[in-house]
């Protein structure tokens, strides 16, 4: 469902041929891969989904800071003298305090890696995609438990072949 997803990683050797069937879904050029390059690849998608997890947990810390702020200056009772000049300083721009803002409106992010004609290829024969493909639930872990996940889809036109078949 178009905007169920946050962001696609696409591994395919045939993306281009698809861009029409792939426009919709607002994939960047960044996240699309060569199944060519299998422990490089998997270990680039693994490091932006741990950047969109300390993204996503940096705003919610910004936001928790924003409103103690809030709280602060709309308190008749506390002087913008008694408050920390670091957390007055962190919100202020020429324009006055923003607020935080997140890409994905606070939302816990939502991932996917789209694996498409990589049969045969050396990403199907890396250990580090097969261990991907066992663990995608717990890649990108917070330390209070829990983590981000990555939703795994893979396309092939059979189970079996005679190198590089689908992972069990």
């Amino acid at each position: 469902k178009e905007g169920s997803l946050h962001r696609i990683f696409v591994i395919s050797p045939t993306f281009n041929s698809n861009k029409k069937l792939m426009k919709s879904l607002d994939i960047d050029s960044e996240d699309v891969y060569e199944p060519d390059d299998g422990a490089n690849v998997i270990n680039d998608i693994i490091q932006k989904a741990e950047q969109e997890r300390d993204i996503y947990l940096k705003y919610h810390e910004d936001l928790k800071k924003w409103n103690l702020l809030m709280d602060k200056l709309n308190n008749r009772n506390i002087f913008i003298d008694d408050i920390d000049p670091d957390l007055l300083l962190e919100f202020l721009t020429s324009d006055g305090f923003e607020k935080p803002v997140h890409k994905y409106n606070g939302e816990r992010p939502r991932l996917a890696v789209f694996v498409d004609d990589c049969q045969s290829t050396n990403l199907f024969r890396t250990p580090k995609f097969l261990n991907f493909i066992t663990r995608h639930r717990h890649i990108a872990d917070f330390e209070t438990g829990g983590a981000l996940g990555i939703s795994c889809f893979i396309a092939i036109q059979n189970f079996k072949s005679q190198f590089g078949g689908c992972p069990r």
